[in-house]
């Protein structure tokens, strides 16, 4: 191979590598890359990050010391004013369900995936998640606050 096929090899191939978009770490309610939240039956540690600046998971890991329940339809988004869609996967798949139970002292993963439908952000732009009884300890209810998203590029 002659030297100007391997010069142009190598820029290829930087550019290209240089070209992918990589993954972006979020603060979360302003700690840098985990928010450990205690309630009445258990814990959760939320951390966030986005894919190629408009995909964005939220990764809820909670532990459990007692049934816990999770109303997805009561959780909200919001980034800009507008309340964006989002899916809810466990560790494998989609989940299609409107409740999501936690039997006695389980470890549990949730992660919130919000796909392609926010334009590319920029740094310091926030995305608000609001608490509206998406989490009940027994049969009462969990307070967890707002929680902001703040994107670190």
């Amino acid at each position: 191979m002659d030297f100007k096929k391997i010069i142009l090899l190598l820029g290829v191939t930087t550019l290209l590598i240089t070209s992918c978009d990589k993954q972006y770490d979020l603060e979360v309610n302003g700690e840098k890359l985990t928010k450990n939240i205690e309630f009445s039956c258990g814990k959760v540690q939320i951390t966030a990050y986005s894919m190629f600046r408009n995909t964005i998971f939220i990764n809820q890991k909670y532990s459990s010391t007692n049934q816990a329940k999770f109303y997805r339809d009561s959780l909200q988004i919001e980034y800009k004013g507008n309340i964006i869609p989002f899916d809810i996967y466990d560790k494998d798949e989609k989940i299609n369900t409107s409740v999501i139970e936690i039997v006695n002292e389980e470890d549990y993963d949730i992660i919130c995936k919000i796909d392609d439908t926010l334009p590319l952000f920029n740094e310091g732009n926030i995305i608000t998640i609001k608490d509206n009884g998406y989490l009940y300890c027994g049969n009462k209810r969990v307070d967890i606050g707002i929680i902001e998203l703040t994107v670190r590029l």
